[in-house]
């Protein structure tokens, strides 16, 4: 089932809520994966636009946070779940001062991750996060010098290659399995070996 949302938006999110009810009658797993990243180029940490800077964290934060707020109380009701939230690996890195509209939405959500890991594990729920490495999503392919982003990052990586969408929907699928049932309130890092906490 397909629906168009605005997550910023929270009677969106609890028609997303309802929808999935009716179509499902329950929610197992809940992955935040929306973000704004496409369009966004890198400036120095004073040249964000007040704008920009507001519909990245209406988007990449409390888009997520309304998202959690109207599906955990159907898994609370169930005494079980799985939220996996998308965060990424920019906030560990030097190129974050760049981008820190961005890193910090994104920081915001390891945060959100951790307090609604304690907040929700009682009732069963495991709340996790995974922050990809430069990924080639179709919002990073057409930045401008994209090509070579690439080539530094995969420099700056163990693993010499592109990071793929396969590549984080693997932690994703693991995270969300019986595999991963005693794992809650980690920040999982899919990046290729560039960051090493």
């Amino acid at each position: 089932m397909v629906m168009k949302a605005d997550i910023s938006d929270e009677n969106d999110t609890k028609k997303i809520a309802e929808k999935v009810m009716q179509q499902y009658g329950k929610v197992d797993i809940l992955i935040n994966n929306a973000g704004v990243w496409y369009g966004v180029e890198a400036k120095p940490w004073d040249a964000w636009k007040v704008e920009d800077w507001d519909r990245m964290f209406a988007v990449n934060v409390k888009g997520t946070w309304l998202c959690c707020k109207a599906i955990a109380p159907l898994m609370v009701k169930q005494s079980r779940g799985k939220i996996i939230n998308i965060s990424s690996h920019i906030i560990r890195v030097p190129d974050a001062q760049f981008f820190l509209a961005y890193a910090l939405s994104k920081s915001a959500l390891y945060t959100l991750t951790q307090c609604l890991a304690r907040a929700l594990g009682p009732s069963g729920i495991n709340v996790n996060a995974i922050g990809p490495g430069y990924t080639a999503t179709e919002a990073s392919l057409v930045q401008s010098g994209s090509e070579n982003t690439f080539e530094r990052v995969i420099a700056a990586q163990s693993l010499k290659r592109r990071e793929e969408p396969e590549d984080v929907a693997g932690a994703a699928v693991f995270l969300a399995s019986k595999d991963a049932d005693f794992i809650s309130g980690q920040f999982i890092v899919v990046d290729g070996g560039n960051v090493m906490l």
